[in-house]
């Protein structure tokens, strides 16, 4: 279920609160079926027209309104990728070692990981993380107001594509009934006025919560395990340039 309407910063001016309502209701009913409603993808993301099944969506973090949306999901996809390698059980090791020595250099043993991790700082890391109730807390708090974050930019996600396949043409070939329905439902509620409000409520009330989570991320970068449980700035930056560069071939200034 969305939120209720009185936890949004509402600047109606001339829009009706009722149709707000119905909008804010309906988008938030579509939010909840997104991943799993095939004719609502097909309707949402491609006007009608089927979506092979490699073209499905299978989380929100695929799509972002917003820099803060998308600085939200590189931070979540870290936070999986971190919390599943601190408690998943140890990878098998790999003896490394050099079989040939160059004159005057000194053999040097390591253990790996299959993936090429130093597995005994792996193992280190694990214990400390174990031993840091503080730590793991204050992880389960960032992780949790990232997504409530990213909840209400989803949402405005999901008002922005239905405002895009509001009215558009759905050729009898292509829509199903049941598409067809739900774009009849898409039009019943929205209007200009409605729109403008909710997706200013929505953004704002994700930035809100992205702000949130900041003050929790300052807090874990005051002490040693925390930052190695986050992101830095550079390494989220970085991260920005990379997909700026796979997604929209954006350029850094020194490339």
């Amino acid at each position: 279920m969305p939120r209720d309407i009185s936890e949004y910063p509402l600047r109606l001016r001339d829009a009706s609160l009722e149709k707000v309502v119905a909008l804010h209701n309906l988008a938030g009913e579509f939010k909840e079926s997104f991943l799993t409603d095939h004719e609502l993808q097909d309707l949402l993301l491609r006007q009608g027209y089927k979506l092979e099944d490699n073209e499905r969506p299978t989380s929100f973090r695929q799509y972002h309104t917003t820099i803060n949306a998308m600085r939200a999901c590189t931070h979540l996809n870290f936070l999986d990728y971190f919390t599943e390698t601190m408690t998943k059980p140890s990878s098998i090791i790999i003896p490394k070692t050099k079989l040939i020595l160059l004159p005057g250099e000194e053999d040097v043993f390591s253990i790996e990981t299959p993936e090429g991790h130093d597995a005994i700082g792996i193992a280190e890391l694990q214990e400390e993380w174990m031993e840091n109730h503080r730590a793991r807390e204050f992880v389960t708090d960032f992780k949790g107001r990232l997504e409530n974050a990213l909840d209400e930019y989803s949402m405005q996600f999901i008002l922005m594509r239905m405002c895009c396949c509001r009215g558009a043409f759905l050729s009898y070939e292509q829509a199903f009934e049941e598409v067809r329905e739900l774009q009849k439902r898409i039009e019943k509620v929205l209007d200009r006025k409605s729109y403008v409000v909710l997706d200013n409520a929505y953004y704002e009330k994700g930035n809100r919560l992205f702000l949130l989570a900041g003050e929790v991320y300052g807090q874990l970068l005051e002490y040693p395990l925390g930052r190695k449980c986050v992101l830095s700035k550079e390494e989220e930056r970085e991260s920005l340039a990379q997909w700026r560069r796979a997604h929209i071939g954006f350029q850094d200034e020194d490339s």
